[in-house]
């Protein structure tokens, strides 16, 4: 089964990992998924959500860098 991008947002905000935002067009909302999970640290929240203390620091970018350090952090 494929989840649809809002049912996507829908988990991430039930999970606390964004806030709701208002409704929008499908193609504005599919670049901010995109946007939001490009840097990693989505998913190194929700790691630690499901095994806290798993990723000690999580580092939200401010500017663009290769988005693996993140994912480097994740793996290792």
């Amino acid at each position: 089964m494929r989840l649809k991008p809002r049912q996507i947002e829908s988990w991430f905000v039930a999970l606390g990992l964004v806030e709701q935002r208002p409704k929008t067009a499908e193609s504005e909302f599919d670049s901010y998924l995109q946007n939001i999970l490009k840097d990693g640290s989505i998913l190194c929240r929700l790691v630690n959500r499901v095994k806290p203390g798993t990723i000690n620091k999580v580092r939200k970018r401010l500017v663009y860098q290769p988005q693996r350090d993140l994912f480097r952090h994740f793996v290792m």
